[in-house]
């Protein structure tokens, strides 16, 4: 009995002691680690540990709260905790200067194994947190963390030779994602290993691998197998860590990352650009399956692979690769493309050269593949050699690239292309700032079709050299784009109403510039009609152009007969010059002004030459009306048989295009140089819409013996002066004289009629031959006619005459009333093949005779 209790007091008094110690050392650790105001409640001892129900302290950066622990002390080089076990901890933390949010290890300390080697000497043999919850600092003020935290240690076997093997896992609830981290450390004589695996939902997340041989060698690996979605994730962390300036919250589901490394330095690194300054080994692939949207950037999917090698600070890319996918871009410098033309999506390669040094300043030659795909057709291409500049300020070099694009249509401001394709060589560069680019060879431009459609004009396939392509952009201004270059070629028809069909060439600079485009160069036609083209399209405007005709002669060939497809078949030039200037615009109609200038003109038309014809004239189209008018209009000569002129006049003339024939002639004035005399007309306006158009002509000086030196009629010759006036009407296009009168000057004039039809006659008949003897010499006082012109072309002439022959009857009275009648067509045709005329008018003369005989009823 005696013996029993000893042993009982035995036990007792080491269990207090034990207590004692472990009250002791708890203590002297907690004052050790800066514990103030230490309190606890129900404390005990139990199962070889001591238990407390709870226990609160302060420390330095804040408080501490524990229920339910259980501290089980050790011996491992000294006193240790064995085990750590509590049922619920609760820290608050406040926010002071020095630890404002950004607080926490820096990311130099968590690549030196002497921080995990501490963390496996200090860890207990098992530690257990059953609920977590901090109150920490971070960056929007105050966070919460709430999880559970497992911990275990095993000792290392020195007989076995195997390491101390920690290990432990983190729960932790971020918002609506579950975290689970787990973390094992090995820890060997002369080197540790460290495995991190981040779950989230329960899915493999990251894998962290690193492996380390003394202080000086670290190997490690980074893998993320397949990102899973992560709602509301980087909202939580981003509370705690600047994610910096890329949208990591963004990130989309499925991103791949396999990164490697190798690095071994000579002396402990201090800081983490320390592992870089020795020699290095980098491996990495980055995946991105789905689409990362970024801010300002667009949509961005593809892979990323990198083989980098190191030593001593100097870098070598030994080999790498990219592919990467752009869509819906939001650059700056795609802004100022027109709506149609929008680019959708960007594709890019790069395959760098291998074994390139990485020095700082030097260039980064690679080949590079840049896809761009749009709406309408839009796609282009850029091929080559490139080089990338990392220095302060990047730069992207082009040293030997080609360019193609294509577009399959386009459509604005009534403009439509089809088909355009585009290839040349580029050189130049681009950097943070904006792109310069240059043409290094000349270029080829094609398109199939290009239509104006306010001017109905179609423009059919056309292929085009480029010289000297440039192309200058701002990338934080979208009307700073600049481009431009000469341009020459041919198209290969061009189809207008007012046109005939044929190959035109082109010679001259286009230029896009403040979203407008611009154009002034020259154009010719197969006709060779030459034209000097300033065309501009502003950006909310309508297109307008100002069309030059440089003097156009007509003694080498006549283009605009060649050109216009409403040329009259029966107009022919062959002498003369015109030139002149018009401006056209636009839109919803087009509008058209300008001057023309027409210079000595000669010509036939129909069947009558002219000479002399000048000019000045003023054009004008607005709402599908032509204006066309000349102050001073002059014809030295006309003959359709019977020469006049010259000719002066003022008029102008107003038609719709659809109606060219029905339009509006405003005279101001007329006057005709007619058989020694003048033919003027009066002021007015015709409407040959109408039915009708009349006017009024005054004759004024037309002498007797220049009209029978033309007129040539068997034995008749006279002199005289005669004045008149002429109502004319237009009849449905035919011209007609109805009750004109044309009287002689005073004191009157001769008339000789002397034929032998006529004496022959009057030898039977006494009357007449008291006429013949009167018309031999005679005085007239009075010549006055009555002039009637019907739409048959027959001129009926009621002829009084008062006058005598001094020399017949002793000069008496003698008064006449003769009727003469004469087809002026035929008179005319007569004088036609009777004259010296040119073989054209011959030609149609003899072709019009035989139409006549041919359909004798026809007028």
């Amino acid at each position: 009995m005696r013996k029993t209790l000893g042993g009982l007091i035995t036990v007792l008094l080491l269990a207090a002691l034990g207590f004692a110690a472990s009250f002791w050392w708890a203590q002297r650790a907690l004052t050790q680690a800066g514990v103030q105001q230490v309190q606890w409640q129900d404390i005990g001892w139990q199962a070889g540990g001591l238990t407390l129900d709870r226990l609160s302290f302060l420390l330095p950066a804040g408080q501490v709260d524990l229920q339910q622990l259980r501290l089980v002390p050790g011996w491992r080089d000294g006193p240790r905790l064995r085990v750590f076990e509590v049922g619920q901890a609760a820290l608050r933390v406040a926010a002071t200067e020095e630890n404002d949010g950004d607080s926490g290890m820096q990311a130099a300390s968590l690549t030196a194994p002497q921080l995990w080697q501490s963390i496996v000497d200090w860890l207990p043999d098992r530690v257990s947190i059953a609920q977590l919850q901090a109150q920490l600092p971070c960056r929007s003020g105050s966070c919460v963390l709430a999880g559970s935290l497992q911990a275990s240690r095993a000792a290392a076997d020195p007989a076995a030779d195997t390491p101390v093997v920690a290990r432990a896992e983190l729960t932790l609830q971020a918002a609506q994602q579950h975290f689970l981290l787990k973390q094992e450390v090995q820890a060997g004589s002369h080197q540790l290993s460290l495995r991190s695996e981040l779950l989230l939902d329960g899915q493999p997340a990251a894998t962290l691998a690193s492996h380390w041989r003394g202080l000086n060698q670290w190997q490690g690996s980074l893998t993320v197998p397949d990102w899973p979605q992560t709602e509301g994730l980087y909202e939580y962390l981003g509370s705690w860590f600047s994610l910096g300036t890329l949208p990591i919250a963004s990130l989309p589901p499925g991103a791949q990352l396999a990164v490697d490394w190798d690095l071994s330095t000579a002396q402990p690194p201090q800081q983490w650009a320390d592992w870089l300054a020795g020699e290095a080994a980098v491996n990495a692939q980055v995946a991105l399956p789905q689409a990362w949207p970024i801010a300002e950037l667009g949509s961005l999917a593809g892979e990323l692979q990198l083989q980098l090698r190191g030593q001593q600070g100097r870098w070598q890319l030994l080999q790498g690769g990219a592919q990467l996918r752009l869509t819906e871009p939001q650059w700056p410098a795609l802004a100022g493309l027109p709506g149609d033309l929008q680019v959708q999506q960007i594709q890019l390669q790069i395959t760098p050269a291998a074994r390139t040094a990485l020095s700082k300043g030097d260039a980064l030659p690679f080949g590079a593949e840049l896809r761009v795909q749009g709406a309408n057709g839009l796609s282009g291409q850029l091929q080559g050699d490139l080089a990338l500049r990392l220095a302060q300020d990047w730069q992207l070099q082009l040293i030997d690239t080609q360019l193609a694009l294509q577009l399959g249509s386009w459509r604005d401001q009534g403009i439509t292309l089809r088909e355009l394709q585009l290839s040349t060589a580029l050189r130049g560069q681009l950097d943070a700032q904006g792109v310069t680019l240059q043409a290094s060879k000349p270029g080829q431009l094609q398109w199939s079709r290009l239509q104006l459609d306010s001017a109905e004009l179609r423009l059919g396939s056309a292929n085009l050299n480029l010289q000297g392509l440039t192309y200058e952009q701002q990338w934080q201004d979208a009307a700073s784009l600049r481009v431009g270059s000469q341009l020459g070629g041919a198209v290969a028809a061009v189809t207008h109403p007012q046109l005939q069909t044929q190959r035109w060439t082109l010679d001259g600079r286009w230029d896009y510039t403040e979203g407008a485009l611009q154009w002034d160069g020259k154009l010719g036609n197969a006709a060779e009609l030459a034209l000097d083209i300033r065309f501009t399209l502003p950006a909310a405007q309508p297109w307008r152009a100002t069309v030059g005709v440089p003097p156009l002669f007509f003694r080498a060939g006549n283009p605009l007969a060649g050109t216009l497809a409403s040329w009259p078949a029966l107009l022919s030039l062959s002498s003369g010059q015109l030139s002149g200037e018009v401006q056209v615009t636009g839109g919803q109609q087009l509008r058209l002004s300008g001057d023309v200038t027409l210079a000595g003109v000669k010509g036939i038309y129909d069947r009558s030459a002219f000479s002399g014809l000048s000019a000045p004239l003023k054009l004008g189209l607005h709402n599908n009306v032509l204006q066309l008018g000349s102050s001073d209009l002059q014809l030295e000569t006309l003959n359709p048989g019977l020469a006049m002129g010259p000719l002066r006049a003022a008029a102008s003339y107003q038609a719709s295009l659809d109606q060219m024939a029905q339009g509006r002639l405003q005279l101001d004035r007329a006057q005709l140089k007619l058989l020694g005399g003048q033919i003027s007309a009066a002021p007015v306006k015709l409407d040959f819409a109408a039915a009708e158009q009349r006017m009024t002509l005054e004759l004024s000086g037309l002498e007797l013996g220049t009209l029978f030196e033309v007129y040539p009629t068997e034995g008749l010759s006279g002199r005289g002066t005669l004045d008149g006036r002429l109502p004319v009407m237009l009849r449905d296009g035919e011209l007609m004289i109805d009750e004109g009168a044309v009287a002689a000057r005073e004191p009157g004039g001769v008339l000789r009629y002397q034929s032998d039809k006529l004496q022959r006659l009057a030898q039977s008949n006494s009357g007449m031959r008291e006429l013949a003897g009167a018309l031999e010499n005679f005085h007239y006082t009075v010549l006055s006619s009555q002039v009637d012109y019907a739409e048959d072309g027959t001129l009926q002439l009621g002829l009084r005459l008062q006058g005598s022959n001094p020399n017949f009857q002793q000069g008496r009275q003698v008064n006449l009333n003769v009727n003469l009648q004469e087809n002026i067509p035929a008179l005319l045709t007569s004088l036609q093949l009777s004259s010296q005329v040119s073989d054209i008018i011959q030609q149609r003369v003899q072709q019009r005779l035989l139409e006549q005989r041919l359909q004798p009823n026809k007028e």
